[in-house]
């Protein structure tokens, strides 16, 4: 249960602790965490710090869905989920 639209749902809600998901953004690690995240953030318009990244390869913004879809070269991610849909989710 959950995935990144649970993650959309929440960031879009505020249903989170800023400074902790923060914090645990520094400790984590993940480069996919984190740009998962920051794409989200910054779609959605929230404010949050995350560590610099620094990598080539592109990833799946939603691993369970198709490969096909554009790319977005700041967070280096394949977008295959719709936009309008994660920016109108409740």
């Amino acid at each position: 249960c959950g995935g990144i639209i649970e993650v959309a749902k929440a960031l879009k809600n505020n249903k989170f602790d800023r400074k902790k998901l923060e914090n645990y953004a520094q400790r984590i690690g993940n480069s996919g965490v984190l740009r998962r995240l920051g794409y989200l953030s910054e779609l959605l318009n929230i404010k949050i710090k995350l560590p610099k990244l620094n990598t080539r390869n592109y990833l799946l913004l939603d691993p369970t869905m198709p490969e096909k879809a554009p790319k977005s070269a700041k967070w280096r991610l394949i977008i295959n989920l719709d936009e309008k849909i994660l920016g109108e989710l409740e």
